[in-house]
């Protein structure tokens, strides 16, 4: 399941991919940090949930691989690096 960030006005949502709400908040007029940044907080959220499962299974192959090492040919090696640098871009928003 795929999270997007909603913005609009003083409104904050985070939805599936099919347009259903998770989370859904109003402004924060109380608080010292600007919406931006609690905006900015939200697409984290957002980016680390949809990023779980490529960094998980990345994790698990270098851990695999880790193990098996010795056995490995250089282009398997490179593989699991490339595995776990898109998985690292995908949390990180670069997809």
């Amino acid at each position: 399941m795929k999270l997007k960030l909603f913005a609009k006005g003083t409104v904050t949502e985070i939805h599936t991919e099919t347009g259903e709400v998770i989370v859904s908040w109003m402004g924060f007029d109380d608080s010292a940090t600007p919406l931006r940044v609690h905006r900015g907080h939200a697409a984290k959220i957002v980016r680390a949930v949809n990023a779980y499962p490529a960094l998980l299974a990345a994790l698990k192959s270098a851990e695999r691989s880790l193990r098996y090492a010795g056995d490995m040919n250089k282009i398997q090696l490179r593989e699991i690096a490339n595995e776990l640098r898109a998985a690292i871009a995908s949390a990180e928003g670069k997809e």
